[in-house]
Formats: structure tokens, sequence, C-alpha cells
């Protein structure tokens, strides 16, 4: 119970007690496993993914990243897909953003689409909108070509 309470950030636990686990917890390179995570706590990290096909060596990348990711922390993924470079439906955009996600993931050109940006800025989840230009609200992050 007391390394539970260290883990979690938890008061209880004598100072020299909390330096003891947390110095064990380093020395083992020890991080909490999500998936058994969200087990216990019935809460499970639910991520929409919203995408169209304008260039299948892209979206082949892009996913196969999103994938592996989602894998390594265990993320649920839900995919909604645009048909030929067009958004999904308005609703289904909506009903994906009510659905119980933990956040959204957009990927381009959807993530330039006007009306896909207007549902986002409505969006009471965390959004990355993947693409060149800025979404209103959302944290603007640039990667090097050769790091992406």
């Amino acid at each position: 119970m007391t390394v539970s309470r260290v883990i979690n950030d938890r008061p209880g636990v004598d100072p020299a007690t909390r330096a003891g686990v947390q110095q064990a917890i380093a020395a083992l390179g020890y991080t909490p496993n999500l998936a058994a995570r969200s087990l216990v706590t019935s809460a499970e990290l639910k991520i929409g993914v919203i995408y169209s096909n304008p260039s299948a060596a892209f979206m082949s990348d892009f996913l196969t990243g999103v994938f592996e990711e989602a894998s390594v922390r265990g993320a649920r993924l839900v995919l909604l897909k645009g048909e030929a470079g067009r958004p999904p439906a308005q609703s289904a955009i909506e009903d994906l953003v009510t659905s119980g996600i933990s956040g959204l993931i957009c990927a381009p050109p959807l993530s330039e689409a006007p009306a896909v940006l207007k549902v986002l800025h409505k969006a009471r989840v965390p959004v990355a909108a993947v693409g060149a230009h800025a979404v209103e609200g959302a944290i603007r992050t640039q990667i090097a070509p050769s790091t992406a």
C-alpha cells in the first residue's frame, strides 16, 4: 500500500519512507503500466483519430506511428475516416467527440478543413491537429521532417 501511495502521490507516507520508495523506483527504472491501471480503475484511455486518404504512403506511416504509440500507452483507438480527402459528416465527428474519448488526433488535410476545425474548436477534449496551419486554442508544435 505504501508504494502505491508514493507512485500515486497520495498522502499518508512518512517523508523518509517516501524518499526511499522514490529512490527504489528510480533505481529500478519503474514506469506504471497504463493498461494494468485501466483494468483496476476502469478508466480507459480512448483516443479518436480522424483521417482521410489523400496520400496512402503518408497515412500508412502516420497511422503506424499512432498505433505503435497507442499500444505502448495501453490506449484504445477509435478511427473515423473521411472519403477521398473529404471530412466525415459533421455529426459523425461530433458523435466521436462526445463518445467518451480522452483526446483526439486529426490528420491533414482534415486538420485544415474549415468544417472540421469548427467542430474541433468546440470539442471539450484535448486535440492534436496535425498540419501546417495553427488551430485556435491548440498548442503549436513543429517537428522537423528528419525527426518525424
